[in-house]
């Protein structure tokens, strides 16, 4: 379910959280879609970033990438990161040239990913033609 965890993932979140002493909750591959902060925030508490090879960011808005930093630097086997339809929230009130200065500063606060090998980015319409200069 966009925007929710679905009820197995909540179920093994709760059961691996109640373990901590004597679970590792490994995760190659991770998939956020259009999650909450919060349930954001749970997963991480459980699953250990570290070993995350492989991440799906879909369906989220461009200010949530600066809420994922801290969690994007502990993943430090990360090989494979997916932006998938990410949109940017603009501004009513000021120019468009504003709104991609909003845009480039929230995509270079983006830690260094040192093992990244793929990139792919589906979707983001803010890029198209800009992906030179966001990538520097």
């Amino acid at each position: 379910m966009k925007g929710r965890l679905d009820e197995s993932t909540t179920y093994l979140l709760q059961w691996a959280q109640q373990r901590t002493d004597s679970i590792y909750l490994f995760c190659r591959k991770l998939v956020i879609e259009g999650l909450t902060k919060a349930s954001v925030i749970e997963i991480f508490k459980t699953v250990h970033a570290d070993c995350i090879q492989e991440l799906i960011l879909r369906c989220i808005c461009i200010e949530e990438l600066a809420f994922l930093n801290p969690y994007l630097k502990l993943m430090k086997s990360l090989f494979t990161l997916t932006l998938d339809h990410i949109i940017g929230i603009f501004s009513l009130g000021d120019s468009e040239k504003l709104d991609e200065e909003t845009i480039f500063s929230s995509i270079s606060q983006l830690p260094t990913l040192h093992c990244l090998q793929k990139l792919y980015v589906n979707d983001v319409p803010f890029i198209k033609g800009n992906l030179k200069e966001y990538l520097r």
